[in-house]
């Protein structure tokens, strides 16, 4: 008499299920990795956006005859309520998100007044990116990177210390 047994014995059962469960544990931290640089780039592609709608602003203000300095503002808070400061930008197409950009006449050191950005801050509410500009100098776009991502804790505040301790609200 023939013993047909088939199937998997339970030692076999055992070393496959080891061996996802090993997968798994590598796994889920690069892809969460994954997404979370995803989210940064977005920031940083938002961030970009708003400043480049900021310089196409500045231009027209200019052309207004608006004097300087001008500070662009909108908030979002965890509600979604929006507040807008005196000036905001026309934007399309970004997420909800603050941002609080301050646009200033600046002696250069070599004596040329130059206006520009001299302060930009943009956040979704997780993470926050920005930048102020050195004394004599205005920001531009190059300056705007994932470096400058810091995230916001439970209490709404970066890193102690920093040049980003405000986050941006309309007066």
């Amino acid at each position: 008499m023939r013993n047909n047994k088939k199937g998997f014995t339970l030692i076999e059962l055992l070393a496959v299920i080891a061996i996802l469960a090993i997968l798994v544990v590598l796994a889920v931290p690069a892809i969460l990795r994954i997404f979370n640089e995803s989210k940064d780039s977005a920031l940083v592609t938002q961030a970009q956006s708003i400043y480049k709608s900021a310089e196409e602003q500045i231009v027209t203000d200019q052309m207004k005859g608006e004097s300087m300095p001008i500070t662009y503002c909108h908030s979002v808070d965890s509600n979604g309520s929006t507040t807008n400061g005196d000036s905001t930008l026309e934007l399309s197409g970004t997420q909800a998100v603050s941002y609080k950009i301050v646009v200033s006449n600046v002696t250069t050191s070599d004596g040329k007044i130059v206006t520009g950005i001299t302060s930009f801050v943009v956040t979704d509410g997780t993470k926050i990116i920005g930048k102020v500009a050195p004394a004599q100098t205005v920001l531009a776009i190059s300056d705007i990177g994932l470096d400058d991502i810091k995230a916001i804790d439970k209490d709404g505040e970066t890193t102690p210390g920093d040049a980003l301790d405000d986050l941006p609200t309309c007066n």
